[in-house]
C-alpha cells in the first residue's frame, strides 16, 4: 500500500476552510491519513489560523504548517510538494474545495496503478463539466472505464506522486520564467496571472505528452470562492460529486485528450 498524506492549502477565507475539513472529517478512509494544513501568512488569517488550531483530526497525524511571511499562491503550492520527500504521494486541496466522501480510496488506487508511469504526470479528483478554454459543455466520451486521460494539469483537487512531481520540478526549474502566447498551447492558459503555478504545469503536460488520469464523476469541485484569482463569487465550475459507494475502480481507459480539450485518435 501506498504511503499516502493530505495537504490543504490555506491563506485567509475561512467559511472557505471551513467547508473543506468538514468534507475531510465525513470521507472514509481504511488506515491512517497523515494531515497537513499549510496556512500562507495573511494579515486576515487569524480566523483560518484559530480554525486550523482548533480542528480535531481523527484519522492520523495532524500538523498545522504556518508561514512567517506571504509566499504567494504559485510558491506556496509549489512549496507544499516538498512534502513528498516523505510520502509516495500527496492529495492537495485548496481550500475553495471540498472532497466526496470516497475521494480517498481512488486517490489510493489510482496511484497503487499509476506510480512510476511515465506517461502520467499526476491524478485529477476534479472532472470538467465545461471547456474552460471556451466555456462551452464538455462530455467526455465514454467508456467502461472509470478514468479518461487529458493532457490538462489540475488545482482543484489533485494527487502529485513522488517521481513524477520531482520530474516536473526539474522541468519548472529551467521554465519557470513568464511565457508568452505560443502556437502549440491554448491561448487562455498563456493568460493566466503570474501567481498561477497551474498554467507550468499544463504546459509541462502538453510539451511533454504527459496526462492527468480525470474520473467520470467528480471526487473534488471548485467552489470558486473569492480569493487570488477570483474576484466574484460564481458556480461556474463546480460539478457533481459521487456520493456512491465503490471498493473497485476500473482504472483502464480507453479515452485521450490533448490539452485543447480535443479527443485523440488511438
Amino acid at each position: 500500500m501506498s504511503n499516502i498524506a493530505i495537504c490543504v492549502v490555506a491563506y485567509n477565507r475561512s467559511f472557505s476552510f471551513r467547508r473543506l475539513i468538514s468534507s475531510l472529517s465525513s470521507a472514509r478512509y481504511d488506515n491512517p491519513v497523515d494531515l497537513y494544513v499549510s496556512i500562507d501568512y495573511s494579515d486576515k488569517g487569524e480566523g483560518v489560523r484559530d480554525l486550523a488550531a482548533n480542528y480535531i483530526w481523527n484519522n492520523g497525524k495532524y500538523t498545522i504548517i504556518r508561514h512567517s511571511e506571504n509566499l504567494g499562491l504559485r510558491k506556496h503550492i509549489l512549496k507544499c510538494g516538498d512534502l513528498l520527500d516523505d510520502y509516495d504521494a500527496l492529495i492537495v486541496l485548496e481550500d475553495d474545495v471540498v472532497v466526496a466522501p470516497g475521494f480517498f480510496l481512488f486517490a489510493e488506487q489510482c496511484v497503487e496503478k499509476y506510480y512510476g508511469n511515465e506517461s502520467i504526470a499526476g491524478i485529477s479528483l476534479y472532472s470538467f463539466m465545461m471547456n474552460y478554454h471556451n466555456h462551452l459543455p464538455f462530455w467526455p466520451l465514454s467508456s467502461g472505464s472509470d478514468v479518461y486521460m487529458m493532457q490538462n494539469a489540475q488545482s482543484w483537487g489533485q494527487v502529485w506522486m513522488k517521481k513524477q512531481w520531482m520530474e516536473f520540478k526539474k522541468w519548472y526549474e529551467m521554465n519557470c520564467i513568464e511565457f508568452d502566447e505560443m502556437p502549440h498551447l491554448p491561448v487562455s492558459i498563456c493568460s493566466w496571472p503570474k501567481s498561477s503555478w497551474l498554467k507550468y504545469h499544463t504546459r509541462y503536460c502538453i510539451e511533454n505528452k504527459k496526462y492527468f488520469v480525470y474520473p467520470y464523476v467528480a471526487l473534488s469541485t471548485n467552489n470558486n470562492d473569492p480569493g487570488t484569482h477570483v474576484t466574484t463569487r460564481n458556480t461556474l465550475f463546480q460539478a457533481p460529486l459521487f456520493f456512491g459507494k465503490k471498493t473497485k475502480y476500473n482504472l483502464t481507459p480507453s479515452v485521450f485528450y490533448d490539452g485543447f480539450f480535443e479527443c485523440e485518435y488511438r
